[in-house]
């Protein structure tokens, strides 16, 4: 199991966790967590 220290965590990437990362992103480190591999 790998340990990542974040300052934000986001579950599902749906429209509001997708816009919430962007936001967050400048201000800090954001993981955002998802059933499936994101896309392009």
């Amino acid at each position: 199991m790998k340990i990542v220290d974040c300052d934000y965590f986001i579950v599902g990437s749906g429209m509001a966790g997708l816009i919430s990362a962007l936001q967050l992103a400048d201000k800090g480190k954001v993981v955002l967590v998802t059933k499936e591999r994101l896309k392009d």
